[in-house]
């Protein structure tokens, strides 16, 4: 697919118009004379806006079947009404979510994800048929979703998916990803280790999320979580990790996590929203050289994956919480949910000749996001996902004008109707409805 950016700009302090010839995956050329013979698509417009399309750190697609159905209670009583209704929870439903997921985020401009949930062998071929650039992480945990067959069979799911992708060039990547150091046993975690060592793939871990996660983990072991998976565990040596949350961190954690070069998912709205009373040391992390990346979260406790508003709102957080805005810019912040992932876990560059086309295309010509003194704090602080015009992955027009190239809108969106129900009427059979 030729495609041809035709006097737009590139967001940045100081744009000008510029045109991108996109051949194939990549980008061939960026120049203000720059032009392709016949492309299949121009899209022009001086209204238009790019960025590197961007990358959500951290969800749980299939929860877009609870957006707002746990709503203004705290994280356990949370977590108990949410893991009631999500015990009943099929492949089919998974696969469902996960497609209402993909819709969202190409209608809001986002081009990639990392996923941590689990029959995540059936969101394969839904992520596929997308055209997003993604992570599939096979969540384990034990003692919980018995009916789905416990942690054994979650593992098994993560070999599964690991031998499907290994060695394929395919835009989805598998990762194995244990809940968390308090929810899995040192056994579990090193069979997780051995797995992504055999298959070369990635480790996604909750870590810190909360005082309580941390005050517990130390009681127990005499280490905070981190540093415990560092000692026991070499957790982060010599692999691809996505620390997600770190809320509770301490400095000498920070240090491990930059002597690994492990990656951290920043969340900002869900930790609001359920309360954690904390704030992940962001500005801290950046100057010790740790690659932190935005995230939702899944809808559930979100409630949306537009991450157009997770950057205003992750970088509103640092300013108040710090007392200081500033502290972390909005170039960063746009760095953060877009380049950081891409580099960091996919090894490729954004935005630059010779690197794969994933572009985020956003029409700036609402009330709203007018007028523009700076289009970088346009998109952070003024713009939202409807923004979005278009959308480009891997050189494919996912998004064109609006309307989503590769997914039918209407059928996702009554389909995950049909589920939900479907999945609360199990539920009422099991009296597992919490009001």
């Amino acid at each position: 697919m030729d495609i041809l950016l035709k006097n737009i700009k590139i967001i940045s302090e100081k744009p000008t118009l510029t045109n991108i010839a996109i051949e194939d995956q990549n980008i061939t050329a960026i120049g203000p004379n720059v032009t392709i013979p016949s492309p299949e698509y121009t899209i022009t417009g001086k209204r238009f806006y790019i960025s590197p399309a961007l990358m959500n750190a951290h969800t749980h697609l299939p929860m877009t079947l609870l957006r707002g159905y746990s709503d203004d209670l705290p994280l356990f009583p949370w977590l108990q009404k949410i893991w009631a209704l999500e015990r009943h929870f099929t492949k089919e439903s998974c696969s469902i979510g996960a497609e209402l997921a993909f819709l969202e985020m190409i209608k809001s401009g986002c081009g990639g994800f990392a996923d941590f949930y689990f029959n995540e062998d059936s969101i394969l071929p839904v992520a596929e048929k997308s055209g997003l650039r993604g992570v599939l992480g096979a969540g384990v945990i034990e003692g919980a979703f018995l009916e789905q067959g416990g942690e054994k069979s979650m593992l098994n799911e993560a070999k599964t998916i690991a031998s499907k992708l290994e060695n394929q060039s395919s835009l989805i990547k598998a990762a194995v990803a244990p809940h968390a150091p308090h929810t899995c046993s040192e056994e579990t975690l090193q069979k997780c280790l051995d797995l992504a060592d055999k298959y070369n793939i990635m480790i996604i871990i909750h870590a810190s999320e909360t005082r309580e996660d941390v005050i517990n983990m130390q009681k127990t072991s005499g280490y905070p979580p981190i540093e415990w998976l560092d000692k026991q565990l070499s957790f982060f040596t010599n692999r691809d990790v996505l620390a997600v949350h770190c809320v509770w961190i301490q400095q000498r954690e920070i240090e491990i996590l930059a002597n690994h070069n492990a990656g951290v998912a920043y969340c900002a709205v869900s930790g609001q929203k359920l309360a954690y009373g904390g704030l992940a040391p962001v500005p801290e992390m950046i100057s010790a050289g740790v690659t932190v990346c935005v995230g939702t979260d899944g809808t559930a406790s979100n409630n949306t994956l537009d991450m157009v508003r997770e950057m205003r709102s992750a970088i509103n957080l640092i300013s108040h919480n710090r007392w200081n805005p500033g502290l972390v810019t909005a170039p960063q912040i746009l760095d953060m949910a877009s380049r950081s992932f891409r580099k960091r876990f996919f090894k490729i560059p954004s935005l630059t000749e010779g690197a794969p086309a994933d572009i985020s295309i956003f029409d700036f010509n609402t009330p709203h996001t007018n007028p523009i003194h700076n289009s970088v704090s346009t998109l952070v602080y003024s713009a939202n996902g409807s923004n979005t015009h278009s959308l480009i992955v891997n050189g494919k027009l996912l998004m064109l004008n609006g309307v989503v190239q590769t997914l039918n809108e209407e059928r996702v969106i009554e389909n995950a109707e049909i589920e939900t129900q479907k999945i609360k009427d199990r539920a009422k059979k099991k009296s597992d409805i919490i009001q």
